[in-house]
């Protein structure tokens, strides 16, 4: 399993979620994990975001 969503706020900064096999990671413009969980926490940390005001841009799965 494999799913990543590009999240924008304010039309300049990005977000990007990741989940694999190892859980879900939550990585800044930069590439720096600000956030990571051991499990699937994918949709709760979208969610989280989407709430604060952020903007889904792409959503893949494979």
């Amino acid at each position: 399993m494999y799913r990543k969503t590009v999240l924008e706020k304010n039309g300049a900064q990005r977000i990007t979620v990741i989940t694999d096999d190892n859980g879900t990671q939550v990585f800044d413009e930069n590439g720096t994990a600000i956030a990571t969980y051991g499990d699937d926490r994918h949709d709760e940390a979208v969610k989280n975001y989407t709430d604060g005001g952020w903007t889904i841009v792409s959503d893949e799965k494979r």
